[in-house]
């Protein structure tokens, strides 16, 4: 599938310089690895962008959330659904935004807000392999967990959420762009078990890592954000204050374990336990977390799809 590329963009300026240097082409590939998802590369509009600006500020200004929510028919349906949603008990009906944004809170009103706003702009790819619901549903439940770990080792829990959520966002424009090559790695994956980004590196000469970061930055997300992304898979050191990466890359690792059933603890943070319990993880908080995050993703993937 032939690909436009726009090396010149500058949202490649954002991108770390070693983000790149250090993924080889492989012989076979038809892909490169200065890859840009050029022209056709989705955008978010410029009303869903303030919105995700206003509601990942630490002051939100609830009326004024209230009147940007209630301008989008699409949102307010998604919004209004989870307020009914058995997840809160059905304590009757909720037919306003701010009667919804009172019964859910504050908190989880940023992360559906986030999740509607990037599962409405990349439709469900024709990929083999790919599941979109299972994908979306990882991706709220690793941002939940990203926001309770950011808590609890004193990061910012706004951006974490926004971190966890989009961590593999690179898989989803990839299934997107090249689904053929793609369900190639995700094939080869479901055969071997082995890493994700040394596979897609293998078969494509790029990595979701790079992807998730490029698309990030053309979304003129936080530059925390598009770092995060790129910068998967680095270990936490003893003493050492987690970076955003670190965390989405934990919680991701975390619910992925959970969902299949594993050592949730031993999966999420690898050997070292002791640096994460060190920054304010303890043992104890990867079970309940993986726990409390698959019930809300749960939740708000139900009203998000349903």
């Amino acid at each position: 599938m032939p690909l436009t590329l726009l090396t010149s963009r500058p949202m490649l300026a954002a991108m770390p310089a070693s983000t790149t240097a250090a993924i080889p082409l492989t012989a076979n590939t038809t892909l490169k690895d200065s890859i840009a998802w050029a022209s056709d590369l989705p955008a978010l509009p410029a009303a869903l962008l303030d919105l995700l600006a206003l509601v990942g500020s630490d002051d939100v200004d609830i009326d004024e959330l209230c009147a940007r929510i209630s301008v989008d028919m699409a949102l307010t349906a998604k919004l209004l659904r989870l307020a009914n949603s058995s997840f809160y008990g059905g304590r009757g009906a909720v037919t306003s935004v701010d009667a919804a944004i009172a019964r859910v809170g504050l908190r989880m009103v940023k992360g559906i807000v986030g999740a509607a706003a990037a599962s409405g702009t990349i439709k469900p790819p024709a990929c083999k392999g790919f599941d979109f619901t299972a994908f979306w549903r990882h991706g709220v439940a690793t941002a939940t967990a990203a926001q309770a770990l950011a808590f609890a080792t004193g990061a910012d829990p706004s951006t974490a959420f926004t971190s966890g959520l989009l961590y593999r966002i690179g898989q989803l424009v990839l299934a997107a762009q090249v689904p053929a090559e793609f369900a190639e790695t995700l094939a080869r994956r479901a055969a071997s078990g082995g890493d994700a980004l040394l596979i897609e590196r293998a078969v494509l000469g790029v990595d979701h890592a790079v992807v998730g970061a490029r698309i990030a930055a053309h979304w003129r997300l936080p530059a925390a954000i598009v770092a995060a992304l790129s910068q998967q898979d680095l270990p936490l050191a003893r003493g050492a204050s987690p970076t955003l990466g670190q965390i989405a890359g934990a919680a991701d690792r975390l619910i992925e374990a959970f969902e299949t059933g594993e050592d949730t603890a031993a999966i999420a943070v690898g050997t070292a336990i002791e640096a994460w319990a060190a920054a304010g993880a303890p043992l104890s908080f990867w079970g309940r977390t993986a726990l409390d995050a698959s019930h809300q993703a749960e939740a708000i993937s139900s009203a998000l799809t349903g």
